[in-house]
């Protein structure tokens, strides 16, 4: 209920934005609780990531077969992909959300002070963007896939962080790994993020390529502990 009531009014906060997925009404007063949102036909942004992964390794079984026939629709899913802007939502889907004693967190998101401290600001935004950019340069890949919930936050005390993805460009992965900065005050800002990512003619990842299966260890995605405090861990 509670959550509930939070998202309600953060979208409020929000108004309308064209990369914000817009409340059109909601009910709060009665059971059922309701919210009405605006519909995305393409579905959120893993979804169409994935769907292009196994695209691509289709495309690579004919190549490989040397079969032939009608041309594929690859390119036109990617062209229609940029018939519309991207949209922001929040929602809280399974294996991504953890719950804690308070509060359900993606901690696979988290920057470090948001981990331990429950600090958030926009410099934590700006780590959990990089995380994202890290999602499409894999084309929908499970962040740190091979680390359990508990064993993540020690692993980025110890400067753990995500690897680079195969086809992504140096200069794409230098991005991120300024965003993953354990001193939140030295991570770039969206606005210099805006800057270095609208370089004209840089090819920021390589699709020509077979990905691999995604990997998800479902297998330790437990429920984690809270300090008294708030944060997810001390």
């Amino acid at each position: 209920m509670d959550d509930f009531l939070r998202e309600i009014a953060m979208l409020k906060h929000v108004g309308q934005h064209k990369h914000v997925i817009r409340l059109i009404a909601c009910c709060t007063r009665s059971a059922p609780l309701i919210a009405l949102l605006e519909h995305a036909p393409r579905g959120d942004l893993l979804t169409l990531l994935r769907a292009a992964r196994g695209k691509r390794q289709d495309l690579n079984i004919k190549a490989e077969s040397n079969v032939t026939g009608r041309p594929s629709e690859a390119d036109t899913e990617y062209t229609n992909l940029s018939d519309s802007d991207p949209q922001l939502d929040d929602p809280k889907l399974s294996g991504i959300y953890v719950h804690t004693r308070s509060r359900p967190v993606p901690l696979r998101w988290l920057a470090p002070e948001a981990i331990f401290a429950s600090q958030y600001s926009s410099a934590s935004d700006v780590w959990a963007f990089a995380v994202l950019l890290w999602e499409i340069a894999t084309l929908g890949g499970f962040p740190y896939s091979e680390l359990s919930n508990q064993d993540l936050p020690p692993f980025l005390t110890t400067g753990g962080r995500l690897p680079k993805p195969a086809r992504a460009s140096p200069r794409l992965y230098q991005l991120m790994t300024e965003c993953w900065s354990d001193e939140a005050t030295v991570r770039p800002t969206f606005a210099q993020i805006v800057d270095k990512l609208t370089i004209q003619n840089q090819l920021y990842v390589d699709l020509d390529c077979v990905f691999p299966p995604v990997e998800e260890n479902f297998a330790d995605l437990s429920d984690i502990d809270v300090s008294t405090d708030g944060s997810v861990f001390k």
